[in-house]
């Protein structure tokens, strides 16, 4: 979980505690609430999160393949990321950009650097919690992030969970952000998107629950900051859009990548790469492919959060 959330959390509970005996204390921690709150807000509205898939190809032998991940000319932050390879296959990481530096001294087993969701390297024991890397990765435009594997036969993937920075925030944003804040403390918030498919065949499009090819969310009627994303139908396909920022955040990748398995063991939902704020008025929309899931059953894309 994010620690500005997490300090957000206690604050909360320490305020209803107090307002019941201390309203001078309940004061000095709605005003740091508040300021908290602005600050999640703020960093949440200049940034916009992305799943980025690098694609890696089957090769006939033993050998070392080199890749690339950049957002071109963005400045951009890699939080942590997720693979699909073979297990005994050792990875090195490069900022490959202006100021060269290497990530990774030697070339170390992948499972070290990236989550290991699909348990390909091992007998299956259920999703296994993401983690971050070590320091979040900051690239500034035209850097990119090089990444040679070696050791690696089958196809598979590595996805990056990151987020793109805006290069400013206008005075009227942090004004909006300020007014919405003082209008009501922050309540749990709920976001699911509901498809099915019209048979469990690998590659059958979703459809909404009346058969239409429009899968959206409810229109939001607050602003929320949305921290972590769950689903029923973890063999899909997806793709993830802000419609109000026009904004993809996933681009037709595995959702497992992203998603945790509402039944899993371990964890019933990930957390998204940063914080995103979904305005009011404005709502998500997917679209999917089957891989393996069963058809004819609602099935379900849920984001968590808090009114902002």
């Amino acid at each position: 979980m994010f620690p500005a959330v997490e300090r957000l959390k206690e604050l909360l509970k320490s305020y209803y505690i107090a307002k019941t005996y201390d309203a001078n204390l309940a004061q000095s921690l709605l005003t740091t609430i508040n300021d908290l709150r602005f600050g999640i807000a703020i960093d949440a509205e200049q940034r916009q999160i992305f799943y980025g898939q690098l694609t890696i190809p089957a090769i006939l032998n033993d050998g070392g393949q080199d890749f690339w991940f950049s957002k071109n000319d963005q400045n951009y932050t890699l939080r942590r990321a997720v693979a699909s390879l073979d297990n005994g296959v050792t990875v090195s990481l490069i900022n490959q950009g202006a100021r060269q530096k290497i990530i990774t001294r030697e070339p170390v087993a992948w499972q070290e650097l990236f989550a290991d969701i699909f348990n390909r390297s091992s007998s299956p024991i259920g999703q296994i919690p993401l983690f971050d890397f070590p320091l979040e990765i900051m690239l500034g435009e035209n850097e990119a992030i090089g990444v040679s594997l070696q050791g690696t036969t089958a196809a598979g993937f590595i996805m990056f969970h990151g987020s793109v920075l805006k290069e400013r925030l206008d005075t009227n944003t942090e004004q909006y952000i300020k007014d919405a804040i003082a209008q009501y403390l922050p309540q749990p918030q709920l976001i699911p998107l509901l498809f099915q498919f019209a048979d469990g065949n690998a590659g059958t499009p979703a459809t909404n629950p009346n058969g239409g090819s429009d899968i959206l969310s409810v229109k939001n009627d607050k602003d929320t900051i949305l921290t972590s994303i769950s689903t029923t139908a973890p063999s899909i396909t997806f793709s993830l859009i802000d419609e109000g920022r026009n904004q993809v955040i996933a681009d037709n990748v595995p959702i497992r990548g992203c998603a945790a398995d509402f039944s899993s063991s371990y964890s019933s939902y990930f957390d998204l790469p940063y914080p995103h704020l979904l305005r009011k008025g404005d709502r998500l929309r997917l679209r999917a492919t089957n891989g393996n899931d069963a058809g004819d059953v609602i099935q379900y894309v849920t984001l968590s959060g808090f009114s902002m």
